[in-house]
């Protein structure tokens, strides 16, 4: 039949352009399609589209926040073995970690072990622990909100370094922090702790404690 109408009318159509339906039949260009296939068409691209979008979320979302499985006691009593804190990756974009933070980072010399601390000395500052007491600069620091009666055990005076914090575990007698490995690099920082999220009935915000040091 198509050859009889070429044969006829001369130069045919260019049936490269044509499409075909599910029978095998030619289906001309700019045609409305009706049927199952006009309606598979939409179904796959929306359960395309709706993958793409879950994945862009999914990885958007670990730029900024990342969630820490506590599995230590160095941060006792703040935080106990068991518990699921949420990080905040974006805490420290514009900004710089505080003394009190509790921070997520990555152990000097093991960059694959993260560690969970919180911030006692800035850059710049000098510190030392006399008769378990923190030294900053030769000022005592009320750690009294979060510390207890835990104690802590001598270290000679410690310069920080530009760009490095001095991090100690709230449970000084277990932890290995910055008394053991230094000060840490900006860097080496994960993010802020902000939420405790498991188990469910001890979900928390982190506060972040107003720490003095004396006059």
């Amino acid at each position: 039949m198509l050859e009889r109408w070429v044969n006829r009318f001369g130069q045919g159509p260019d049936l490269r352009s044509y499409g075909r339906n599910r029978r095998g039949s030619i289906i001309p260009p700019g045609a409305e399609v009706i049927g199952p296939l006009a309606d598979r068409r939409p179904a796959l691209f929306e359960i395309a589209e709706t993958i793409l979008l879950a994945l862009v979320i999914f990885f958007g979302a670990r730029l900024f926040v990342q969630t820490f499985s506590i599995d230590g006691r160095s941060m006792q009593a703040s935080f106990e073995p068991g518990e699921y804190a949420l990080v905040s990756k974006a805490s420290y974009g514009l900004g710089s970690p505080q003394r009190g933070d509790v921070v997520v980072l990555y152990r000097p010399g093991k960059p694959t072990e993260e560690l969970l601390k919180r911030v006692i000395g800035l850059p710049g500052e000098e510190i030392a622990i006399r008769d378990g007491q923190i030294l900053i600069n030769g000022r005592e620091l009320d750690e009294s909100q979060y510390l207890g009666d835990l104690e802590t055990s001598n270290l000679a005076s410690t310069a920080v370094p530009a760009g490095a914090y001095f991090v100690l575990g709230d449970n000084r007698s277990v932890s290995q922090d910055s008394r053991s490995f230094g000060p840490v690099p900006r860097e080496a920082i994960v993010g802020k702790v902000v939420l405790v999220y498991w188990p469910i009935d001890q979900a928390r915000t982190v506060p972040d404690p107003i720490l003095k040091l004396a006059a």
